[in-house]
């Protein structure tokens, strides 16, 4: 079946293409969802996911499909840069993960299902994310939770998906790296090494940083964009969106 993949140079972020892809659709490996992203936040951190996706692995969270056209199937090259947001579950073989249930966590900026293997994680409702290529990514972007659909409505799901990592990011921050009474850890993760008082030492730092502004429209529409000066929402039944 033929699906939609958006696509952006490693080396050229400006130059990103669209393209019609045919994927197989074999049957789902044990303890694993078939996913389709539904609602992700734009925002400036998509920007740094793919600037900085090398370095730090987020270009691994989503390969591009190897049976994609040439160029686009070099994945040295090219890669799906991936969003905060929420993905309705296609197939699932986890009893507590149902189809057509909806998880929060780190989505392609595309419109294709992808497979995931999940494992149960704390508190309840919540999961891991376990693939072998995804192991080299901070323990946040692995960590995946079901969404209870009655007690929130698409707006608010859309709101949340720009809002929540931004606030989330600065309470991870301050609560482990920055703590007063815990024993601090790297901002990579335990795999990095000692994260000292020294190394947290801002006095002669110089910081350039962004404003960020997130302004959606008060009444966001399905298959559109919402957006303010750097930040929106989009749901990826229309994938030609982003372009």
């Amino acid at each position: 079946m033929a699906f939609e993949i958006h696509v952006i140079s490693k080396r050229d972020l400006s130059n990103h293409e669209t393209l019609a892809v045919d994927l197989p659709m074999p049957k789902l490996a044990a303890s694993s969802v078939r996913i389709r992203t539904s609602i992700i936040g734009i925002t400036s951190n998509n920007f740094a996911y793919a600037k900085l996706g090398d370095m730090l692995q987020w270009w691994n969270t989503w390969p591009v499909p190897l049976n994609a056209p040439a160029p686009y199937s070099n994945r040295d090259e090219w890669g799906i840069v991936p969003a905060w947001g929420f993905a309705r579950v296609l197939e699932s073989t986890i009893d507590a993960i149902p189809p057509g249930g909806l998880l929060y966590g780190y989505w392609p900026t595309s419109s294709h299902p992808v497979d995931m293997k999940l494992e149960p994680a704390e508190p309840k409702g919540h999961f891991r994310e376990i693939s072998e290529h995804r192991q080299g990514l901070g323990s946040i972007y692995n960590h995946y939770n079901l969404i209870d659909e009655s007690v929130q409505s698409d707006e608010f799901r859309a709101w949340f998906a720009n809002v929540y990592p931004v606030w989330n990011g600065g309470y991870v921050l301050n609560r482990f790296t920055y703590p007063t009474e815990f024993k601090p850890v790297h901002p990579l993760g335990h795999g990095a090494g000692a994260w000292t008082e020294k190394d947290g030492d801002l006095s002669s730092a110089v910081v350039d940083s962004e404003v960020l502004h997130l302004e959606l429209s008060s009444q966001p529409q399905a298959d559109e964009w919402a957006t303010g000066s750097s930040s929106g929402y989009l749901r990826t039944t229309d994938v030609n969106a982003w372009a």
